[in-house]
């Protein structure tokens, strides 16, 4: 497999435009994160869209990367359970009484061992770091231009951990978007 395709992509935009919602609905009904005026799950109406770009998007990087790997693709059950683990950190990152550095610090561990347990290619960290510089890249924008605001931010409007979340997406969403694809 080089590249998703459109049927591929599409899925993905769906499963982003829904349960990428749902999961920043963690942070919104945390306290997290607050829109100026949400339409429906505390969230604008832009929210699905993004999620559905942002899916769709890392995806298809993921599955172009790993193409390149010889190894065998993680099995089904390993690339459901990145993606529960995946959710278990975006849960954690909102509803963890914690102060930042330490949602930082589980957010950092929770990705390392998706990577390891789930699947340690190249293409899995790749994903993580290119997650990590356009996630927050795009939030501290739209932080800017009023659309949201983080609540505890650190630096940039943003808080310190959201980097690793993104990060995170790579070794435990990736194998997840390529098994969802290949159904």
């Amino acid at each position: 497999m080089r590249a998703l395709s459109a049927r591929g992509a599409m899925i993905l935009a769906l499963l982003g435009a829904t349960v990428g919602t749902v999961l920043d609905g963690f942070h919104t009904w945390s306290g997290t994160t607050s829109y100026p005026s949400p339409v429906f799950l505390k969230a604008a109406w832009w929210v699905p869209l993004l999620f559905g770009v942002a899916f769709a998007s890392l995806g298809s990087l993921f599955s172009i990367l790993r193409a390149r790997d010889r190894r065998p693709a993680p099995s089904p059950r390993a690339a459901l359970l990145g993606f529960v683990a995946f959710a278990a950190l975006y849960f954690a990152s909102g509803f963890l009484p914690a102060p930042n550095a330490v949602k930082l610090a589980v957010l950092l561990g929770g990705g390392a061992a998706a990577w390891w347990l789930v699947d340690r290619s190249p293409a899995a960290i790749l994903t993580g770091i290119a997650a990590a510089i356009a996630g927050p890249l795009t939030e501290i924008t739209l932080v800017h231009i009023g659309a949201f605001s983080h609540l505890q931010p650190d630096f940039a409007g943003i808080p310190m951990w959201l980097p690793a979340l993104y990060f995170a997406s790579g070794p435990a969403g990736g194998p997840f978007a390529r098994f969802v694809t290949t159904l």
